[in-house]
């Protein structure tokens, strides 16, 4: 983990590719869910995407994970990118479906990977850099993880940019550029996300002792280089101390290196 704020961002991953736009009032929602069940009967792929989206959140409709990853699977094999997003999201977390991680992986390879354009494929950029980043589905490996965050930022995705721009903060895989992590997180703050902006101010300020001023907010969050980050959290590269990795085989166990 580069910041607790980017284990977030990609937490909000499932939730900016479902709800791309303001929730729509009830009534609103209830019709969109009937236009994307007959669409997906109609054998598109991206209706087929909105309904298991809508499934998954119980929006216009009964919640339902089961059946929502149902229909994704169809959207994705219908050549939805936006379904196999979710899919991949859904085999991520277990929603519908037995967790696989591995699965999750090939997903947003194939997506990553393919020759379209557009903010979908930058979408699976982003997931596949969290999979190298957080060694899920496939074997760890940073610099790959930094190279498909670049992807999914140059494709527009925000927190492709943000994490990355972590990256460049602290030279975790890439060297570092605190310019360039300026650049990188004022992208991602545009793009909409806020602890973006929150880390780009906070590396903007005048630095005090120990690596910046003020306090963070999470409980277990210190700063280094000037961003808030958890030194508690098990995949943490600051655990119980600014730039203290834990090695192959270790994790990070409330502030201490432990075997795995």
């Amino acid at each position: 983990m580069r910041l607790v704020s980017y284990v977030c961002s990609m937490m909000i991953l499932f939730a900016s590719t479902v709800a791309r736009t303001d929730p729509a009032p009830k009534a609103d929602a209830k019709a969109e869910h009937a236009a994307a069940e007959a669409s997906c009967t109609a054998n598109n792929g991206d209706g087929c995407a909105k309904l298991g989206a809508a499934l998954s959140t119980g929006t216009g409709v009964k919640k339902d994970e089961k059946q929502a990853f149902v229909a994704l699977t169809r959207a994705c094999d219908l050549g939805s990118f936006y379904g196999c997003n979710l899919l991949s999201v859904a085999y991520q977390n277990g929603r519908g479906v037995r967790q696989d991680a591995k699965k999750a992986f090939e997903l947003s390879e194939k997506g990553c990977l393919s020759k379209t354009s557009g903010d979908q494929r930058g979408t699976a950029c982003g997931r596949l850099a969290s999979a190298y980043d957080r060694g899920k589905g496939v074997k760890k490996d940073v610099m790959k993880a930094n190279e498909y965050y670049k992807q999914s930022c140059d494709l527009g995705a925000p927190y492709g940019c943000s994490v990355l721009g972590a990256a460049y903060a602290f030279g975790e895989g890439v060297p570092k550029d605190v310019a360039k992590a300026k650049e990188l997180l004022g992208k991602a703050c545009t793009g909409g996300i806020a602890l973006a902006c929150k880390n780009l101010k906070s590396l903007s300020a005048p630095r005090a002792a120990g690596g910046g001023g003020g306090t963070c907010p999470g409980t277990g969050e210190i700063r280094c280089g000037g961003l808030c980050v958890n030194m508690l959290a098990p995949n943490s590269r600051n655990c119980g101390g600014c730039g203290n990795v834990c090695p192959s085989g270790f994790y990070c166990n409330s502030g201490s290196c432990a075997s795995r």
